[in-house]
């Protein structure tokens, strides 16, 4: 009796390659990438220094050292929610002249969040418990959540770094926070040394207190 449905003849074959975008990992093409201009806190600092062809310009390439970047473009970020704040701010971009690199830099300022469409202003506002309330408009609840839940993220690995380090780091720390001016002691011809405490050396001090450690074995591993 013949058999009705007879047998592929590549039934017993193994399947066949693959192709090579599903077992080879894309290569990326892109170099480069942000830099962080921390001595531009506002818009009108930016503002002077983004009409200076040379104003943000850095002095060697991040990537392979070379000491040539020529200005490539002014991209465009568009902040929201922040009174005062224009809808459009032009950024700086670089380009590495190193034909061998060729790797482009986008310098952002300090007052402009990275990967947000925002102003720093705006997420202490929303994320800090003790902001100065203001009439910008609100920020979505969903946002709000986000934001949030990234500072609780990044706090868990500071936990972690701190208890690893068994106080190492607070007292580094606190040892370059506490720095003041020198003022000239009560009484006295001579010049006194007068410690100003900063926030930063406040906030050592107070993750330093032995009701706040954390043993090593009861940290909270940050979830990736």
């Amino acid at each position: 009796m013949s058999n009705p449905c007879p047998l592929s003849p590549t039934i017993e074959l193994p399947p066949p390659e693959p192709e090579s975008c599903l077992v080879t990992s894309r290569v990326s093409s892109f170099k480069g990438g942000t830099l962080i201009a921390e001595d531009v806190r506002d818009l009108d600092a930016h503002l002077r220094r983004i009409c200076d062809p040379d104003g943000y310009r850095p002095d060697r390439c991040p990537r392979r050292g070379h000491g040539v970047l020529h200005l490539h473009c002014y991209p465009e970020r568009h902040p929201r929610g922040e009174p005062g704040m224009p809808p459009v701010v032009r950024v700086a971009q670089y380009i590495c002249a190193a034909d061998e690199c060729s790797a482009t830099w986008r310098i952002l300022p300090m007052f402009l969040a990275r990967h947000l469409w925002r102003v720093w202003k705006t997420v202490e506002r929303v994320a800090l418990p003790d902001a100065v309330p203001s009439a910008a408009p609100p920020v979505p609840d969903r946002t709000q959540c986000r934001w949030r839940a990234r500072l609780a993220a990044a706090a868990r690995v500071l936990v972690v770094l701190l208890a690893a380090s068994g106080g190492f780091v607070l007292e580094s720390v606190a040892a370059q926070a506490w720095r003041g001016p020198r003022t000239r002691g009560p009484g006295r011809g001579r010049e006194a040394d007068a410690c100003v405490e900063s926030p930063c050396a406040r906030t050592g001090r107070s993750l330093d207190r032995p009701t706040l450690m954390v043993r090593r074995d009861a940290v909270e591993r940050p979830r990736p």
